[in-house]
């Protein structure tokens, strides 16, 4: 799955205005000669992510092209519109993990585009009703099941450290995830949906974080 990376200068000067913040004309300038450098990156690395992440996990996306739009303002990464925000990686010379932001947002996709049933059996085990760590169980046992996989074991204790200054309820679902090696038993849930919860309900607003 390809993603096309877009900066949309209406976007930014609108948002910031209805959330009371100034943008930042120098990161607009910067992030407009970020963007071709950043897109082959993602290019050279990010696509074996997708391309292993729908291994692991059996699913596929539902288009072959996605755009993504970067953001200079104060508005947050999702994945529902496609938005990732980049401001802080102005002026910081090691960018890679930026490449796990858009992954993980990609993987919020991928999953609504091929989930059919909710809640499983495992969220109602694990989640406990909270709305983050439900949206991220599966998410995050793709996430490392896919970083295990390749081997990426220097971004897995950086990632440790992404979700744990996050907290809440991504921390918590991070934990779980890591802990007993759970994330097998998310993985085996998504590949056999014989296993999920039969009177459950899709719901892809619940995965669209």
């Amino acid at each position: 799955m390809n993603i096309i990376f877009e900066y949309s200068p209406i976007f930014d000067q609108h948002i910031s205005e209805l959330m009371g913040t100034k943008l930042d004309e120098a990161a607009v300038s910067w992030v407009e000669g970020f963007l071709p450098e950043f897109s082959q990156r993602w290019n050279d690395a990010g696509t074996t992510l997708l391309d292993t992440a729908c291994s692991v996990s059996g699913f596929k996306f539902k288009h072959s092209e996605m755009k993504c739009i970067v953001t200079v303002s104060d508005f947050v990464s999702m994945s529902h519109p496609f938005i990732v925000n980049v401001k802080k990686y102005r002026g910081v010379s090691n960018r890679d993990f930026l490449l796990e932001v858009v992954f993980h947002e990609a993987l919020h996709i991928l999953l609504t585009d091929n989930w059919k049933v909710w809640p499983t059996n495992l969220l109602k085990e694990h989640a406990g009703g909270d709305r983050d760590v439900e949206a991220h169980l599966h998410l995050m046992s793709v996430e490392l099941a896919t970083h295990m996989r390749l081997g990426n074991v220097d971004r897995l204790v950086e990632i440790d450290h992404w979700y744990e200054k996050i907290g809440g309820g991504y921390s918590a679902a991070w934990n779980i995830v890591r802990g007993e090696e759970k994330f097998k038993d998310f993985l085996g849930e998504l590949k056999d949906p014989t296993q999920w919860q039969s009177t459950g309900a899709a719901s892809a607003d619940a995965l669209q974080i």
